[in-house]
């Protein structure tokens, strides 16, 4: 996970690969790191890779990510644990492989999978409540994240920061934290490349949004247009967004929808959708719902999050729209996952079948 979107509005860079949110912290008294560090605290040192390292699996893929774990990969295991949501996202037997999945990606070297791990134990979630525990989890994380901050890198720096702001291991520092971050953002954005469109992309949502660093709109589309030039799919995915919405550029749904159209079929699940939507209503492009549907359902197919809830309850709508019942088995399948997924109207749709 890139902890950089811990604190953006959309949780998403430009690597390809759907962010994921973490969980809510809870405000609660600091665990203090202790003074001095242990024989059960080892240096977690991260991989020497790009700004933005390459994922084992695609993020929210449960199966994959935990395949991806079984074959070494410490980043699937972590990965994995965070594809289950203890609200919605996940069946009873995944939630409770969450505490093995993380202690195998923190023993296999991933600070992340350290600092999850430390949270439950904190908290006493799936796990017994140890204090002593959590805090030398945290410090382990926090310790291979320092080494890889003072070695510029970015995700590091950044993952450093965003637990000085929580007060995740060590004393809450809201002005050391935004230091750490912001170093962050000028790492990504000076690794901006065609060779590295991934760090401009994470650099740009930063400047898109505010955090942490100047709200710069303008910088923000030039390093997605950087990304999207080196076809980046996030990257054109969120250039089309500004396109279409008139953020920072002239507003261009024609110019959008091609856009879309580009990072969808690169991968990108979330263009998948906002295009299938773009071609329902015919804005940017000739209005066509058979093939809105097809954009739809592809979509709907991939990892959950928001826009993919979004997109299963738009195609059983449009279903119904083309004439099939909305009690169909594919309608009902279609807003059945957009209801697990979080969507309170798909959850509406299946209770309103379940009565009849």
């Amino acid at each position: 996970m890139r902890a950089l979107f811990a604190s953006f509005v959309v949780l998403a860079s430009a690597c390809g690969a759907d962010a994921v949110v973490p969980p809510v912290r809870e405000a609660q008294t600091p665990v203090e790191a202790p003074a001095s560090k242990s024989a059960e605290t080892p240096v977690v040192e991260p991989a020497p890779t790009s700004q933005v390292a390459k994922l084992p699996c695609t993020e929210l893929d449960f199966d994959g990510c935990r395949a991806a774990c079984d074959e070494g990969a410490a980043r699937g295991c972590t990965l994995a644990a965070l594809a289950v949501d203890e609200d919605r996202r996940g069946n009873d037997a995944q939630k409770a492989a969450i505490p093995e999945l993380l202690k195998r990606g923190c023993d296999g070297g991933d600070p992340e999978g350290c600092r999850y791990l430390g949270h439950a134990y904190e908290r006493g979630t799936r796990v017994a409540k140890d204090v002593a525990r959590a805090t030398a989890l945290y410090q382990k994380a926090l310790t291979a994240l320092d080494a890889g901050c003072s070695k510029g890198r970015a995700e590091s720096c950044d993952l450093l920061g965003h637990m000085t702001n929580e007060g995740w291991g060590t004393t809450r520092n809201f002005d050391e934290g935004k230091r750490l971050r912001k170093k962050a953002i000028e790492i990504f954005a000076g690794s901006c490349s065609p060779a590295d469109p991934a760090s401009g992309g994470v650099a740009a949502e930063a400047y898109k949004s505010g955090f942490y660093v100047e709200k710069d709109v303008d910088r923000a589309n030039q390093l997605f247009a950087t990304g999207c030039d080196a076809n980046d799919p996030q990257s054109c995915f969120l250039l089309g967004l500004a396109a279409e919405f008139g953020s920072g550029r002239p507003k261009d749904e024609a110019a959008a929808a091609s856009l879309q159209r580009k990072a969808c079929d690169a991968g990108s699940l979330k263009a998948c959708s906002s295009l299938g939507g773009m071609t329902a209503s015919g804005k940017g492009v000739a209005k066509d719902a058979p093939a809105a549907l097809v954009l739809l359902e592809r979509a709907c197919s991939g990892p959950g999050d928001i826009l993919v809830a979004t997109a299963c309850h738009s195609a059983a709508e449009l279903r119904v729209d083309l004439g099939e019942g909305p009690g169909s088995d594919k309608v009902m399948a279609l807003q059945r996952r957009a209801c697990t997924l979080g969507l309170l109207n798909g959850c509406i749709a299946v209770e309103l079948q379940s009565k009849k």
